[in-house]
Order: structure tokens, then sequence, then C-alpha cells
């Protein structure tokens, strides 16, 4: 019995062995593929940037937003740095739905990528004004909450806690030793902590939960699920404005818009970022 017994585990180990093998060089081989592949989609974008025929540099891009897409089609290559390059050439093709789409998927990916966030910005800022999210906020105010995309949320809580810490002990010290000049140095830091704990608090997380991209450049949104409906405002959507999925029916779905505007469009109008 002990022979058989024996043999039957050498047999086990020997298919185990092959098995893993074959995943190990499946998975080599997907590796190279796919290297090949963003070498090959890089390149293409390094051509049409070289291209001076706007018709021909319009078509190039197109095919490397193409590229780019098959590439995020492996889920296991899905990273933020992809879905920029994805944004860019869409940007560059002009196809501004798929181009926040990627931004805004690799911002979830990694909320401090300064050019996800940038192009992103960029490309509301071309939006009409109540197209544009409830959450951006004008370059003025931008520029003084800067913190707020340059570092993460434990970085400014850490900073905020330091803050508090340092107040507080000028405080302890200025009544310890009758010092009056640091109770007044200490308003600063306590002054610090107090407008960005505010700051944090009342900043609205940004979450793709129910978000969508319009696909489908000059959509109309209409007052009720049928196309036979009246419009819900004069002003089409244009392409790339973000919105939120409030109620769904069949082929019909209500979005809500930045600027407290909602209305229903068809569900080919838009793409759900958490698709």
């Amino acid at each position: 019995m002990l022979p058989v017994q024996i043999a039957q585990k050498l047999i086990l180990f020997a298919v185990v062995v092959s098995l893993g093998g074959k995943l190990a060089n499946a998975n080599i081989s997907f590796v190279v593929e796919f290297e090949s592949e963003a070498k090959a989609a890089i390149d293409q974008y390094q051509t049409a940037q070289a291209i001076q025929n706007p018709q021909e540099r319009l078509a190039a891009f197109r095919r490397t937003e193409l590229a780019f897409a098959s590439l995020l089609d492996m889920k296991a290559s899905q990273t933020a740095e992809l879905y920029v390059n994805w944004g860019n050439a869409a940007l560059q093709a002009e196809n501004l739905g798929n181009a926040v789409f990627a931004y805004r998927r690799a911002l979830e990916l990694d909320t401090n990528h300064q050019q996800a966030a940038k192009n992103l910005d960029f490309i509301r800022a071309a939006l009409p004004e109540w197209a544009r999210p409830s959450e951006v906020t004008s370059p003025m105010i931008g520029q003084l909450l800067f913190w707020q995309t340059a570092y993460s949320a434990f970085q400014i809580y850490l900073f905020t806690s330091i803050m508090f810490l340092i107040g507080c002990g000028l405080i302890a010290i200025s009544i310890r030793y009758r010092i009056s000049i640091l109770r007044n140095i200490a308003v600063l830091p306590i002054l610090v902590w107090g407008i960005l704990l505010i700051c944090e608090f009342s900043r609205t997380p940004s979450s793709n939960e129910d978000a969508a991209v319009f696909m489908a450049d000059e959509t109309v949104a209409r007052t009720a699920d049928s196309i036979n409906a009246t419009a819900a405002f004069a002003t089409s959507i244009p392409l790339g404005t973000e919105a939120t999925v409030i109620e769904s029916r069949a082929e019909w779905i209500k979005v809500e818009f930045g600027k407290a505007k909602n209305g229903w469009v068809p569900r080919s109008a838009i793409r759900l970022l958490g698709e």
C-alpha cells in the first residue's frame, strides 16, 4: 500500500507543479503583452502630438484614446496614471465625456493626483455655469483652499492637531509663568486650527456613487421619462457634463445638476462612474 500512496502523491505533486507552471507562464505573458501594448499606446500619443494637420491630429488622438481604453479593459491594469493617460488622449480627441470619466476615475484611485484634478477643472470651467458641479469653487477660493488637494486628509488633521496643541501649550505656559504675550501669540495657531477644522468638516466629500457623465453631446433633458415630454429647460446638456442620478426607470434616468436643475434623460446618453 505504501508504494501506491507515494505514487499517488507524486502524481498529485506533478499535476500541481504543472498547473503552477502554466499559471506562472500565463501571468508572465499578460505582463509582457500589457507592457508592449502600453508602450505602443504611449508611442501613438507622442506621434499624434507631432502631427500638424488638425484633422489628421484629431484622428490620431482618437486612435490613441481607443488604445488606452483597450488597456483599461484589463482589470488588473487599472491605475490612476493609466486613467489620466486615457483622459489626456480623450481630451485631445475632443471627447470630453471620456476625458471627464477618466479623470474622475483617476481621482477615485488617487485623490491627490494633480494632473487629473487640474485637467478636470479645465474642462469644468469651459462648461456653462449651471452645468458645473456644485462643489467646484472659484479659482480664487481654490487657491485659498489649496491644501485640500495638495495634502491627504490624514496630513491635514495631523497639522490641525499640532496647531491646537501649540495653542494650548502657549496658553498654559502664559498662565503658569504669567507671560501675557504668549497668550496673544497663542491666538494664531488656535485660529489656524479653527479655520482648517471648519473647512474640512464643511467640505462635501467627493463620491462616485450615483455619479454620471454625459457621453452624448447636446442631450435634451425632459420633464418626464418620455421622448414626447417637454424639455425641462431651454439649454441642452453639453458633452462631459457631470450629474447625479436620483431616479431610474427602464431606459430613462432622472439626473440632477450642480445648480439644482434636474430632468429625465435617455440612459444611453450617460455613463455611470461606478460602471
